[in-house]
């Protein structure tokens, strides 16, 4: 990683901190600025204002798992856990989405839909034998599915390893 995404990650990291104890209203650029040791000058240089990091927090850890998609479009069980991890191990990031911002839920919701788009799980609910008319009905309740239990585990601290929610995964597929 670069030193500057490193930068603009450990700047995100450190708000997302300062979210678990002090009003997200309250903090302040120079709140920021000291958990992350670093300037007010080197901040500004990241984002130009506080409403700025709270938008481009999101799309740098979206980019980030994109990337991870884009070594296989396919979304084999190798690249899901790559993801998994991916959100395990920046889980304290996005449990303050989860916590802190309202309309993650649709943004998630939005990327998974673009995901499993991109990818061949499309032919999850086409591959059944189900009506059409029904067709995107159970493609909705998928995208719900995953989408729900992707934030469950998250909010829950990931206790489960990647593995078992792989395995969860797994059954909505087989369904």
């Amino acid at each position: 990683m670069d030193k500057n995404k490193k930068t603009c990650k450990k700047i995100i990291k450190n708000y997302c901190r300062l979210l678990q104890y002090k009003d997200k209203d309250s903090i302040t650029v120079s709140d920021i600025s000291k958990a992350s040791n670093i300037s007010r000058t080197t901040f500004y240089h990241y984002f130009n204002s506080k409403k700025d990091l709270d938008r481009e927090m999101i799309g740098v850890y979206l980019d980030d798992i994109t990337s991870i998609i884009y070594q296989s479009p396919s979304l084999d069980t190798t690249i899901t856990l790559k993801i998994l991890h991916y959100l395990s191990d920046n889980q304290e990031v996005m449990q303050s989405l989860i916590l802190y911002y309202p309309n993650i839920y649709k943004i998630f919701n939005h990327y998974i839909r673009d995901i499993i788009s991109y990818s061949n799980l499309m032919n999850c609910a086409e591959s059944q034998d189900y009506p059409e008319v029904t067709q995107k009905y159970v493609f909705e309740l998928y995208i719900a599915s995953i989408e729900v239990i992707i934030i469950k585990w998250i909010s829950c601290g990931c206790k489960e390893s990647p593995q078992q929610i792989i395995e969860v995964l797994k059954l909505l597929r087989s369904k």
